[in-house]
């Protein structure tokens, strides 16, 4: 067998890192690929629980919608704050707003503020009691400035009956 020079053994060695560089490129596009997939698939998830939320629904059907999107936890908020703020339903919207006082993560209160001023009393009382559910310092104060610019006189009774510490009375 005849020694191989020193160029051949560059231009071996070059193939050889050209084609692991290009597996490893071909690798990360496939986990990209698989990644994007499974985000659409959890997204297609998350939308077909939200719709079992539905009035139309039986409840164990909502029920096991409820708890599904409960044990997802903070990674659903996103969707569930956008489903509050758009979806037509009413019905649908209060249990969000359900949902996310059991979700109970800090960064629900500004848009459960804002849905509280809703023209629904049984979505505003929701939003509420979410915002009791949470809990802390910043949801104190939320409904402090909601029970300020309500007139609705149910719901300063109901921030009012919300445990001492939580409603800043």
């Amino acid at each position: 067998r005849k020694p191989q020079s020193i160029r051949t053994l560059k231009v071996k060695r070059k193939v050889c890192l050209s084609l692991f560089i290009f597996f490893l490129l071909a690798l990360q596009a496939a986990a990209e690929k698989e990644g994007t997939e499974r985000i659409e698939d959890r997204t297609k998830r998350i939308t077909k629980l939200v719709d079992q939320l539905n009035s139309t629904v039986p409840v164990t059907e909502q029920n096991f919608a409820r708890n599904s999107l409960i044990k997802m936890g903070p990674s659903v908020l996103p969707y569930l704050e956008d489903r509050i703020r758009n979806d037509k339903r009413t019905y649908v919207r209060v249990q969000i707003a359900f949902l996310l006082g059991r979700i109970k993560d800090v960064s629900s209160l500004s848009v459960l503020e804002e849905t509280a001023g809703s023209p629904y009393y049984a979505l505003n009382k929701a939003c509420v009691l979410s915002i009791g559910q949470i809990g802390g310092k910043k949801s104190v104060d939320a409904l402090k400035r909601i029970k300020e610019r309500t007139k609705d006189p149910n719901l300063i009774k109901v921030i009012k009956d919300i445990p001492a510490g939580k409603s800043g009375r």
